[in-house]
């Protein structure tokens, strides 16, 4: 095996992964997308390693140690980092910071502000790279017909295709956290503040979303973030409202295409969106503190109460040209576009460099390191036979009677359900490029 591409939620990255299996498999090389613990984990662990494995984050040596078992000698990991753009608090107290033996890695970054930022946390220069967000190649002529149809999307989901669309993008991804509160540590008191922030945010948004459809007929699709879970207050909107929709399936690209007003929170979907051409409201029921803001939001305008954000959604009207291109603009030391040639096809060049070279990559891990690395591949390996089990009977009976935890036999279902979505995803983006991609 040539590549072996790691990713942790489909919606956000299966998408793009495929786009560079697609284009690695046309050079002639061997791909495949698996997640990091999964059906496919003991195979891919055992005898088909990869000689560079591409991982959707690589921050510190816990990291490492997920994806360095699919690694043949000489290692060659690279991380392709779908999360780049951070706030100035989660990066002082290492949140989303990178450290460790994860530095000697190779890192694809969005932009100059990502390059820049791994630099002086340490990795070597020749070791990281701008190749452009992948996410951004959407807006380009080859994805003109990929997007799905509003008509199509309805008829799927229950939703009436002669009423306006309205999109909230969700970011709460901590709203229904919880926190150890035995120490005021660093880490632990941003954690607080960062599930209040998010707990208060949205139900602020949906008091909003709440007084908008007491006006408003539109059909109004929330997204949850791939990481969030239901709680009790959006089971009692979406019974309250019968055109309230919770729906986790499909890209934000997918449904912002074909929504007629699009509201983010904090979400990085902003670029990709504006790739696109499609505008949208930055909403902040509450204020977030400078240091918490997403950097790349630093300058823009947003919505901060009810009326605002209830007459920006009943007013439709055509995106300015004008107003998305002057958006690009002030995010492009996050964001390297190329308008002649796309990120996937960058990230790719930058994968067969890697490939090429002679040179491997070098890890340090301790004794007791080695050893968690050992027993957890073990303890993954044996789940994924028996979820690979599973998965080809299509049913969870092999594992029914095993004296088996059942929260352990619930990620069991959970891993075979995320590789059907995954193979759902991969199978359509493969199919469009080969009748667009000539």
């Amino acid at each position: 095996m040539d590549f072996l591409i790691c990713y942790e939620h489909v919606v956000r990255e299966v998408e793009n992964d495929t786009l560079i299996k697609h284009e690695l498999e046309k050079r002639g090389y061997s791909c495949k997308i698996v997640h990091y613990n999964d059906v496919d984990y003991l195979l891919h662990a055992g005898k088909e390693k990869a000689k560079v494995v591409v991982t959707p984050w690589l921050r510190h040596d816990g990291d490492l140690c997920d994806y360095l078992p699919f690694a043949k000698k000489p290692y060659k990991l690279v991380n392709l980092q779908w999360e780049q753009v951070y706030s100035k608090r989660g990066l002082e107290i290492g949140l989303t910071s990178t450290s460790g033996e994860a530095l000697n890695a190779y890192h694809m970054c969005w932009g100059e502000n990502s390059r820049n930022r791994l630099i002086e946390y340490g990795v070597p220069e020749d070791h990281v790279v701008v190749v452009g967000a992948i996410q951004m190649d959407y807006g380009r002529p080859l994805f003109k017909n990929y997007y799905l149809p509003k008509e199509r999307i309805a008829e799927e989901y229950g939703l009436d295709a002669n009423k306006k669309w309205n999109l909230l993008v969700s970011s709460f991804a901590y709203a229904t956290r919880h926190y150890d509160d035995s120490n005021n540590s660093a880490m632990n008191v941003a954690m607080a503040n960062t599930v209040a922030m998010h707990k208060q945010s949205q139900q602020l948004t949906l008091e909003w979303i709440e007084n908008l459809l007491r006006v408003s007929d539109c059909e109004f699709i929330y997204r949850p973030h791939p990481s969030e879970k239901m709680n009790e207050i959006l089971n009692s909107m979406a019974q309250k409202y019968p055109n309230f929709h919770i729906i986790s399936e499909r890209s934000v690209k997918q449904w912002a295409k074909i929504c007629d007003k699009v509201n983010l929170w904090i979400s990085t979907s902003n670029a990709e969106l504006l790739s696109m051409g499609v505008d949208f409201s930055l909403i902040r029921p509450v204020e977030i503190p400078l240091d918490r803001e997403v950097e790349s939001m630093y300058n823009e305008t947003f919505i901060t109460d009810c009326d605002s954000f209830v007459r920006f959604n009943t007013t439709y009207i055509k995106p300015d040209p004008d107003t998305i291109t002057e958006k690009l603009k002030r995010i492009n030391h996050f964001y390297s576009y190329d308008p002649d040639y796309p990120a996937y096809k960058r990230t790719a060049d930058y994968l067969e460099q890697i490939l090429k070279s002679s040179n491997g990559l070098h890890f340090h891990l301790t004794a007791k390191q080695q050893l968690k690395k050992s027993i957890t591949s073990l303890k993954r390996g044996i789940m994924s036979v028996l979820t690979r089990k599973c998965y080809l009977r299509d049913s969870m009976e092999p594992v029914k009677n095993l004296p088996l935890k059942p929260v352990v036999k619930q990620r069991m279902e959970i891993a075979v359900n995320k590789h059907k979505s995954k193979d759902k995803a991969e199978q359509a983006m493969q199919a469009y490029l080969k009748q667009y991609d000539n």
